[in-house]
């Protein structure tokens, strides 16, 4: 072990630290619009090569407070490095990252009262450092839904956390203080597991970063596709219909009765009223998946704005002579952006239309549970399988579904509705039995502001 004593595994870590920024730093000057999860994995690991690197400048002179410093740039540095493992999926995860930098506070205000005790010092470090990787872990190994190379990092992380517990353990129940340049099995241990950390966790992160940009580009592939698929399909043939329509009253008008000519142009209207709607949430879904869609949340009366959406559907509901009842129990204020909003509730309405059968009903009911709104809307229509419920949602379902007077949908206004309830960090979902009608709902948090009335 003399070739790979503890100052040699100390420089490799430090040349792995380096390493790590130099990639990355290459990636936020080289690329434009990098993600924002890179800038904090490099700031992470600039932050731990400090740790490596004071040990090493002051190896003959390792003092209790060349030791606390070392650790108020490497516990940040880890806790750092496990937020972007851990939740490099979640744009908004703030609160996480500042629990773990809490945890690293906390360590650091154990740790330096007891810097002068040296097996005190180690323990510390060691359950520190264990919960860090447990949690990792955890995170890693546990979610369903997860791929193999974060299941790799899991386990990587579990043998690092194994590792300080057993260092630990031997610090607290035998005569070895290990201190930092120690050539003990468990110090060595301990130093070449961070060694392992330093090379194998940045080149993990890049290809789970990787797999994430894959996928968004599927995902993409698939929007672009259904675009199409719309475009050239279920809006061309409204589109041709419209057509046919103004040509047959422009060549005929002086020979069409009455009767017909008003048959006529309610197709007419409906087919336009249809097309623009179809042609809206396209427009708003190529937005949102663009990022070109801003969210401009406002004070917002419910009530008001369920009841302008059922007046701009009133028509297509009275055609089939379908009933729609609103009954709003929270009748109060929602900090929400009116346009996404009024897009998700007229959406719902619509397709509840379009399923229920004619002379039928649709109920919109309004209530505030605890702090979120929640808004129901049941029609009697004839339901959905649970084969087809399975991929209401996704923008991978292909499945069209002819409404009960052969209205045709293309699924394009579920998935619109999912994503600007998602902006809203609410949930929407759906109820349904064949032959039993169905029904959509959504929760939206209520802001403090909110008020009832």
């Amino acid at each position: 072990m003399e070739a790979l004593d503890s100052k040699a595994v100390i420089s490799m870590m430090f040349i792995g630290q380096t390493l790590s920024i130099i990639i990355f730093s290459y990636y936020l000057i080289s690329y434009r619009n990098v993600d924002s999860q890179i800038k904090i994995y490099t700031i992470g690991k600039g932050l731990q090569a400090f740790g490596p690197l004071l040990s090493l400048l002051f190896a003959d002179d390792l003092n209790p407070l060349i030791m606390a410093l070392t650790v108020i740039f490497f516990y940040p540095g880890i806790a750092i490095e496990a937020y972007c493992l851990v939740y490099f999926k979640q744009k908004k995860a703030t609160n996480k990252l500042i629990l773990l930098l809490s945890a690293s506070a906390l360590a650091l205000i154990i740790y330096m009262p007891v810097s002068d005790n040296v097996m005190l010092r180690v323990i510390v470090s060691s359950v520190y450092y264990s919960f860090i990787f447990f949690f990792i872990f955890i995170k890693s190994v546990l979610p369903r839904g997860n791929t193999n190379i974060q299941r790799l990092v899991g386990c990587i992380a579990l043998l690092i956390f194994l590792i300080n517990i057993a260092r630990g353990l031997s610090s607290a129940f035998s005569s070895q203080k290990l201190e930092l340049f120690a050539q003990e099995l468990p110090q060595t241990l301990f130093l070449l597991a961070f060694v392992i950390v330093s090379f194998t966790f940045p080149l993990l992160f890049l290809l789970i970063l990787q797999e994430r940009n894959m996928q968004k580009l599927h995902e993409l592939n698939m929007t672009k596709d259904k675009i199409f698929k719309i475009i050239g399909h279920d809006l061309r043939a409204p589109i041709c219909q419209m057509v046919q329509f103004s040509e047959l009253l422009e060549d005929s008008f002086d020979k069409i009765g009455k009767k017909k000519l008003i048959h006529f142009i309610r197709d007419l209207n409906t087919s336009s009223i249809r097309s623009f709607y179809l042609l809206e949430n396209l427009l708003n879904w190529a937005l949102s998946n663009t990022g070109q869609l801003h969210h401009h949340p406002e004070d917002i009366n419910i009530k008001e704005l369920i009841n302008d959406n059922v007046m701009l559907l009133n028509k297509q509901a009275a055609d089939k002579q379908i009933t729609i009842s609103v009954n709003a129990h929270y009748s109060g204020t929602i900090i929400a952006d009116r346009n996404m909003l009024g897009t998700v509730i007229r959406n719902l309405l619509s397709n509840a239309i379009k399923f229920t059968y004619p002379k039928g009903t649709i109920e919109v009911h309004c209530t505030n549970e605890a702090d979120k709104l929640r808004l129901d809307i049941r029609d009697s229509g004839m339901g959905i399988s649970q084969e087809s419920m399975a991929s209401l949602f996704n923008v991978d379902n292909n499945q069209t579904s002819l409404g009960t007077n052969n209205e045709r949908g293309t699924g394009i206004g579920l998935i619109l509705c999912k994503e600007f309830i998602h902006k809203h960090s609410g949930s929407i979902w759906a109820e349904s039995e064949p032959g039993k009608g169905s029904t959509f709902s959504f929760l939206l948090p209520l802001s403090k502001v909110s008020k009832q009335p």
